[in-house]
């Protein structure tokens, strides 16, 4: 550091930038790396599976984490070659088998837990993803 730099004003302006950038969360910036992306995506991950419940859509998760909703899809498609929303979908369902699999839990109960406020569009979306609605894919199991 130059002495000019050692005045009582630039000392506080570095002061001031190290203040600022202690505490942010990690962002990719203009051009991010894999390993960037790849920590966004552990970070959504791992937020994503200790939810009680999946109330949470991809502008919701990306507000979570303070980045950009775009951001947060471009992450997901270079890592996992799926977007965040595709990535959520596939969770859910992966909740829902488990709940129908293993409880006694009512289907409302189940589309409650897997952030649905709609039992007809759960059962529409299950039989979608499955192929046969919840009730007859439980009975089969």
């Amino acid at each position: 550091m130059a002495d000019a730099d050692r005045s009582a004003s630039g000392m506080l302006v570095l002061l001031f930038e190290l203040v600022n950038a202690v505490g942010k969360e990690p962002h990719c910036g203009d051009a991010p790396d894999s390993t960037c992306y790849r920590t966004l995506v552990a970070q959504a991950l791992d937020y994503l599976e200790t939810m009680p419940d999946f109330k949470c859509n991809v502008s919701e998760l990306a507000a979570h984490m303070n980045i950009d909703r775009t951001t947060l899809n471009r992450a997901f498609k270079t890592e996992t070659g799926f977007t965040a929303h595709a990535r959520i979908d596939a969770l859910r369902y992966m909740r829902a088998c488990e709940l129908l699999a293993s409880s006694a839990m009512s289907l409302e109960s189940i589309a409650r837990r897997t952030g649905f406020s709609s039992l007809k569009y759960f059962i529409n979306w299950f039989k979608k993803n499955s192929g046969t609605p919840p009730g007859k894919w439980r009975r089969r199991q």
